[in-house]
């Protein structure tokens, strides 16, 4: 059991790594949009430097994405299957069950977004949605 307990806390750090690819990703973007016509830094983004922007940055890390956000939901999946065991551990302790089921729903939240995210950057990657 304590190695399950481990692999949650790992759970917990990649989410954390995730969250911070994805801001620095952002940062990204908007930094490449603003780059390309700096006289529209005070007026905003034109379109076209937006769009350019959104070019370059899904040509340089769109198998990056895919694979992160990948690994995010192969991440939740096996947090849900600790939690599952960690529920039936505890299934005389009525403190203890609606903290793991709470976690359960919130890592269920995370997994619906994280394989939603999967499902775009693979189809963008594919080229499905290009």
């Amino acid at each position: 059991m304590n190695i399950l307990v481990r692999a949650y806390d790992v759970y917990k750090i990649k989410a954390f790594m995730f969250m911070i690819a994805m801001i620095a990703g952002v940062n990204y973007f908007f930094n490449s949009a603003w780059a390309a016509q700096p006289s529209n830094m005070h007026s905003g983004i034109n379109e076209e430097g937006v769009s350019a922007a959104f070019d370059r940055f899904f040509s340089d890390w769109k198998m990056f994405l895919a694979f992160l956000s990948g690994l995010a939901t192969l991440t939740c999946v096996l947090a849900f299957i600790v939690l599952m065991v960690k529920l039936a551990g505890a299934s005389d302790n009525i403190i203890e069950r609606p903290k793991i089921l709470r976690e359960i729903l919130v890592v269920l939240i995370v997994a619906a977004l994280t394989g939603s995210a999967t499902l775009v950057f693979a189809l963008l990657t594919t080229g499905v949605l290009s």
